[in-house]
């Protein structure tokens, strides 16, 4: 989030005083009207002040169980009692979250965030929801739909298989999604490195602060990258065929104390080939 809460950095204050696209809610990415990736606390604010609806959703894709990414109670306001719409009539005593049909949903993540799904989703809730959980171990994929999902494992939290990227692809067209993660180890990278990317959103959360890792050649750091990781990333991506110049590379996940508000920071990124993320971005590939 940017600004961030309970701060008046100068970076805080430029952002909040210039408002636009240096507002930055949770990172999230909706793709088509019907995969979302992450569920954040700020998606439906968001959504609902760019005209978007969630009602179309059929896949969510959740990278980890941190907070800024998965708040699951929200996924409470699915649910219809006895699964089944009740009328929307102010006379009729029944009352529902919803009043209108969703689609069935699929939620993927790691085993502990589907973990976390079915202890607060037990089975009838989660039909009364229309939902179910489907967990996605490192190279492992699933097909949801015209969707082929890989997921990657990240370098991000202390746990094992704590946190996915994922590997998305429909009708041809293939994205790299890799928040959150300070890199990839040698099985991942050789995973991500036998396809190519039409597009390629990349962890941009430390900017231009200095990590133990910025003197390496390899890409495996841990918890978040930096603009010279993602400059190293971008760069081993083209050496191995991954993308091309033209590719949207993009810089999403942004820290408030380490990157500059959007209006400073872009020009920079861009001068370096690749592109900073706003929320209500649209990207076509």
């Amino acid at each position: 989030m940017y600004p961030s809460l309970f701060c008046d950095c100068p970076n805080c204050v430029a952002a909040r005083t210039a408002g636009g696209r240096n507002i930055r809610g949770n990172s999230s990415a909706m793709i088509d009207g019907d995969l979302l990736i992450d569920l954040t606390p700020a998606a439906f604010l968001r959504a609902n002040l760019l005209g978007i609806s969630m009602t179309g959703l059929r896949l969510l894709l959740v990278t980890h169980p941190h907070p800024d990414h998965f708040i699951p109670s929200l996924l409470k306001w699915r649910r219809v009692p006895a699964d089944r719409l009740p009328p929307f009539d102010p006379e009729v005593e029944e009352w529902s979250s919803r009043y209108t049909p969703v689609n069935d949903l699929t939620v993927i993540g790691t085993e502990e965030v589907t973990g976390i799904l079915r202890e607060q989703f037990p089975e009838r809730t989660a039909e009364e929801c229309a939902m179910t959980f489907r967990a996605l171990g490192p190279g492992e994929s699933a097909g949801e739909g015209p969707y082929l999902v890989t997921a990657v494992r990240s370098n991000h939290g202390k746990r094992e298989n704590f946190a996915n990227c994922y590997i998305i692809e429909k009708h041809g067209r293939r994205i790299l999604y890799a928040l959150d993660s300070g890199g990839f180890e040698p099985d991942m990278l050789e995973l991500i490195r036998a396809r190519k990317y039409d597009c390629v959103i990349a962890d941009g959360t430390f900017g231009r602060k200095r990590l133990k890792t910025d003197d390496a050649d390899g890409l495996n750091g841990t918890g978040h990258m930096n603009l010279r990781t993602d400059i190293r990333f971008r760069r081993y991506l083209l050496e191995q065929g991954c993308i091309s110049e033209s590719t949207p590379f993009i810089l999403s996940h942004l820290c408030p104390h380490f990157a500059p508000p959007h209006d400073v920071y872009e020009a920079e990124v861009k001068e370096l080939g690749m592109l900073l993320a706003w929320d209500g971005m649209k990207i076509t590939v």
